[in-house]
């Protein structure tokens, strides 16, 4: 039966070296034989791998001889639960002490813990004997390839479990049993340097565990380790050198490429943690808290203290971190304008670190290599308050990641001398007249200033970080809520609409200028600029810009010349640019857009602008019965020989070797009037006629069933599935032919029914009841939403 330990306390370590031991032995728990004379009897023992050993007790890592080992539960660090990952795992218990307020355990990796709960006891020496099984048996599976340098750099929750072996588990196992296990140890790490592998391993896991107490805010923890890592590393460093190691028998590389001079360069950051964590130990008196400050300069203070205690989610590939959920930077963003002074002061100057650690998530990309460590310093928050104070996104530093420390402080420098400059040109104003004074600016960032102008007043106007710029569009052109810029309709030497049209204007001749024959890039990039200021004035004053419209579809179309096809991104935007344009020109009661789109329609291959195939067609869903498509429905659903039926064929059939959905999927014209087309309806007829596998039913009747598949777009969970009567149908395989008959049964109102887990027979009988339907001369379908998201 279980034993409950008392609450918990801290997660300690047993410092290095005998001067830290001294020193710490009052706070944490030292081994009953830590000290003790350890002489192993083994011949096959190297001398190298047991000095080694020797080592790393020397300086610290906790002996478990003399302990009690049992079944315990602990708290381990994780990058991805700020709070701490409760484990279950085995461990070497230490002597209660008189008065302790908790009990503590030693684990696999070496570091002491307190206990959530201990309980039954347990062999060692049967773990340490699987654990070296699965490790020689992993080894011989891939014929010999690897050894355990791969398992050094490993999770917390990974090192102390008792399913995989470790370097510091085979210092552990040779500690309390070494002529047991000597020759399988001596076997599994003779492909490497025994000093360089087990050192590693034990500064890297008590980095790992020191970074992630710091993460949690566990000060008093992290404290007291990096205090130790640093004498650890040092003595580390030290005997290395003594041995006469080379730096390039380190195991792992330098994540940032600083070419440190060191055998353990993923350590490089552990300086600026122990300055930090110096700093929070030393500090006398607790941080204020802003809620309590009622001046409001001193509340600016406050919360540019509070910086320090920032957290952040992260999410995507580029790690981003979204500072505008944390509350101290809401509050700093709402005391506005007059927060900038000191947030730029925070933003040039200030190298208090936050709590923030980002990592990677995938296995590549920025923070790739799983030592690197970044800690976030407040600078980052502090930046994104400004940012979204100001409103502008242009003064976003950009960091290789390689500059020295001066270099990267000069790029502040750099930064924070600009946003003063616009701070005191523009702080006297109001929000207002600081965008009509950026308009009339002819180096002034226009676009921006017109977006928030034109945003409705009932929406966020403030940029969501740099990384999702631009914030405010597409814009809903049918909302006709008020604009933040309302006021500005009363300027008129120049007007709103004239500066946005001048603007325009000047950035379509630009791009005009770029062309192939004039010797230069044919980059659309100014084009795109014109376009997003058109879609602002659309917003704004639509009447006023119909000529505007006009002649930025006709230099689109230039650009956009099937016969002289362009890869640049700037091209591919443009394509998604272009119909919004149309459809502009169209509303302006302009005849000449839709058949104009028609004919470019008919002119370009879909392969050529794949990146945005939905928002091409968009016309085309718009404004399905106007004459301008009456060549079009045939052309793309029933002409063989045309680039579009290829293409609409191509992504409506699986294909093993994509990887993913096509970004367009066909399924989307099934709930538009498209599906009233007779030619559409005929391409569809030959999707319900394809027996190709498509996909499967996966999952359970508690969690419920969804479709593993790669024909759907937009859905990042896919469709989902009801069984009915409880019937099991996880697995159920279904056919091309099945899924277009489950999403046309469920799209058109009064459709025969269909569901993909019936029997083939029963399948067959309704997929031929939709054909019937869908060649029946009846009137419009009536079609119903369907899981959309």
């Amino acid at each position: 039966m279980k034993v409950l330990a008392c609450a918990f306390w801290y997660c300690v370590s047993v410092v290095g070296g005998n001067v830290a031991l001294a020193a710490d032995s009052a706070f944490f728990p030292v081994p009953p034989m830590q000290s003790a004379p350890w002489a192993p009897s083994a011949s096959t023992l190297s001398t190298n791998l047991q000095s080694a050993v020797d080592f790393l007790f020397r300086t610290g890592l906790a002996d478990p001889r003399g302990c009690e080992y049992r079944e315990i539960e602990i708290v381990v660090g994780s990058l991805s639960r700020v709070s701490g990952v409760p484990v279950k795992t085995r461990g070497w218990v230490l002597p209660a002490a008189t008065n302790a307020r908790t009990n503590f355990a030693i684990g696999w990796n070496g570091l002491i813990y307190p206990l959530t709960s201990v309980g039954d006891p347990a062999n060692a020496k049967d773990d340490a004997r699987t654990m070296i099984r699965v490790m020689t048996e992993t080894m011989m599976l891939n014929r010999g390839i690897g050894s355990l340098r791969g398992q050094v750099i490993t999770t917390e929750d990974y090192c102390v479990g008792t399913q995989w072996l470790t370097p510091l588990k085979i210092a552990l196992i040779l500690r309390f049993a070494p002529d047991e296990f000597a020759a399988s140890c001596v076997r599994l790490v003779e492909k490497d340097e025994p000093f360089m592998l087990l050192t590693t391993g034990r500064l890297w896991t008590m980095y790992d565990r020191a970074t992630c107490a710091h993460m949690r805010a566990d000060d008093d923890l992290a404290y007291h380790l990096t205090v130790v890592l640093a004498e650890t590393r040092d003595e580390c460093e030290a005997e290395a050198k003594s041995r006469g190691l080379q730096f390039d028998q380190r195991l792992e590389p330098d994540p940032r490429y600083s070419k440190a001079e060191s055998y353990f360069p993923f350590l490089d950051a552990l300086p600026w943690l122990v300055r930090d964590q110096e700093r929070r130990h030393r500090r006398l008196t607790p941080l204020r808290d802003p809620a309590t400050v009622a001046d409001k300069s001193q509340r600016i203070i406050a919360l540019i203290d509070q910086l320090e205690n920032v957290t952040a989610q992260q999410a995507g590939y580029a790690l981003d971190r979204d500072f505008l959920k944390n509350s101290t930077v809401q509050a700093l963003i709402r005391e506005g304008w007059d927060a900038v002074g000191l947030l730029i002061e925070c933003f040039e100057n200030d190298n208090r670190l936050t709590r923030v650690i980002p990592y990677s998530m995938f296995g590549g990309g920025r923070y790739s290599s799983r030592t690197e460590r970044t800690i976030v310093s407040v600078r980052e928050p502090a930046y994104v308050a400004i940012e979204n104070i100001l409103e502008t996104t242009q003064f976003a530093p950009a960091f290789t990641e390689k500059e020295t420390p001066d270099e990267r402080q000069a790029i502040y420098r750099r930064a924070a001398a600009a946003m003063r400059d616009y701070w005191n040109q523009y702080k006297n104003l109001s929000r207002e007249q600081r965008l009509y004074a950026i308009l009339q600016d002819d180096q002034g960032r226009w676009f921006e200033a017109a977006s928030i102008i034109v945003q409705p007043t009932n929406k966020a106007c403030v940029p969501s970080g740099r990384w999702n710029y631009p914030w405010g569009l597409p814009l809903d052109l049918n909302d006709t809520s008020p604009m933040r810029g309302e006021s500005l309709r009363l300027e008129a030497n120049p007007s709103v609409s004239g500066l946005l049209i001048r603007r325009i204007e000047a950035l379509a001749a630009l791009s005009a200028g770029k062309t192939p024959a004039g010797g230069t890039v044919d980059d659309a990039s100014d084009l795109n600029a014109a376009c997003d200021l058109a879609i602002c004035l659309a917003k704004w004053d639509r009447d006023a810009g119909t000529g505007t419209f006009r002649k930025l579809t006709d230099l689109a179309y230039t650009k956009l010349d099937p016969n002289k096809h362009c890869s640049l991104c700037s091209h591919m935007t443009l394509s998604a640019q272009l119909p919004v344009l149309v459809s502009l020109r169209v509303k302006a009661g302009d005849k000449r857009a839709l058949p104009e789109y028609a004919r470019w329609l008919k002119a370009i291959s879909p392969d050529q602008f794949h990146l945005h195939p939905g928002q091409i067609l968009a016309p085309i869903r718009e404004y399905p019965n106007d004459p301008a498509w009456a060549d079009m429905w045939s052309f793309m659903f029933q002409n063989e020989r045309s680039q579009w039926f290829t293409f609409f064929r191509r992504i409506s059939t699986p294909d093993p070797k994509r990887m993913s959905s096509p970004r367009f999927g066909i399924e989307e014209f099934f709930g538009s009037p498209i599906i009233n087309k007779t030619e559409f309806r005929s391409f569809v007829i030959r999707l319900l006629r394809d027996e190709s596998h498509c996909g499967k039913i996966v999952g359970s009747a508690k969690n419920g069933y969804w479709l593993d598949q790669r024909l759907s777009t937009a859905r990042p969970y896919g469709y989902t599935v009801e069984s009915s009567n409880d019937e099991e149908i996880d697995g159920k395989e279904f056919r091309t032919c099945d899924f277009y008959a489950w999403l046309i049964s469920n799209r058109i109102e009064g459709a025969p029914a269909f569901q993909l887990y019936w029997p083939e027979d029963q399948r067959n009988a309704g997929i031929s009841a939709l054909k019937r339907m869908l060649k029946a001369k009846s009137g419009p379908f009536k079609t119903r939403r369907f899981q959309d998201l």
